[in-house]
């Protein structure tokens, strides 16, 4: 407390005067220290109203399904290149925007590659399912992908937040979803089995750490990550992967 609240001063009133005395500056601070103490944690909770209960993964039970990623590409393509992927995780986001979106681009894009998206959300990041819940919801209304590229480029904004659905609402509207439809889909959490199934598809392969990568089945070495070194490889499995239809 203050130093002015000090009793028994030189100067002072001797003897048992009808003042308080020193329990009754003690009891005071008492008071005064509780009442702040009180006021934090209201603050606190302030803070974090309206902020959706936590997801934990060990209440959610679903088998591993390979069925349970996103796709993008011809279905026949020549080549089938698989992500599993974690939209907190940092590493994920600078290959998406880099390597990951040259590759979509020219590859994908133009029909030689099929690219399957495997949910691998990390059990230390808070918000690793709120992420793929959120790209799940613009993906119901044909925005996946969109959405998947915003929220990596956005990540910092929202990767820490005690409540990301209000940035994941704007970045759902920029990425052309109704954004009423948006917010029933992310409240209801309807895509958090195909989450977790896609998550346990990952950890029956072994799957370990994000992002890590599949070219035709054959696990991609993490030396073999830039765009040079996977370019070679999807050339390589495209003679054989033809040959074999």
């Amino acid at each position: 407390m203050a130093k002015g609240n000090k009793v028994g001063r030189k100067g002072g009133r001797k003897g048992g005067g009808s003042g308080p005395g020193k329990g009754f500056y003690i009891g005071l601070a008492v008071v005064v220290v509780a009442g702040i103490v009180a006021l934090l944690a209201l603050r606190r909770g302030g803070a974090e109203s309206g902020s959706a209960p936590p997801i934990s993964m060990a209440q959610i039970d679903a088998p591993a399904d390979s069925g349970a990623g996103v796709s993008e590409g011809p279905a026949d393509a020549a080549v089938h290149f698989v992500e599993f992927a974690d939209y907190t995780c940092p590493h994920c986001a600078e290959f998406t925007r880099l390597t990951g979106r040259a590759l979509r681009q020219n590859y994908v894009q133009t029909g030689k590659v099929r690219w399957t998206l495997y949910d691998f959300p990390l059990s230390q990041n808070t918000n690793a399912i709120p992420g793929a819940l959120a790209a799940r919801c613009a993906g119901a209304q044909g925005h996946y992908w969109a959405m998947h590229d915003l929220l990596y480029a956005n990540q910092l904004t929202w990767v820490a937040s005690r409540n990301p659905e209000n940035h994941f609402e704007d970045l759902a509207r920029q990425a052309g979803a109704d954004v009423g439809q948006w917010k029933k889909c992310y409240q209801d959490r309807k895509f958090i089995p195909q989450i977790m199934a896609s998550r346990n598809y990952g950890i029956q392969l072994g799957v370990n750490a994000t992002p890590t990568l599949f070219i035709d089945g054959k696990r991609v070495s993490t030396s073999d990550y830039g765009y040079g070194s996977l370019e070679k490889l999807i050339q390589a499995a495209e003679p054989s992967a033809a040959s074999s239809k």
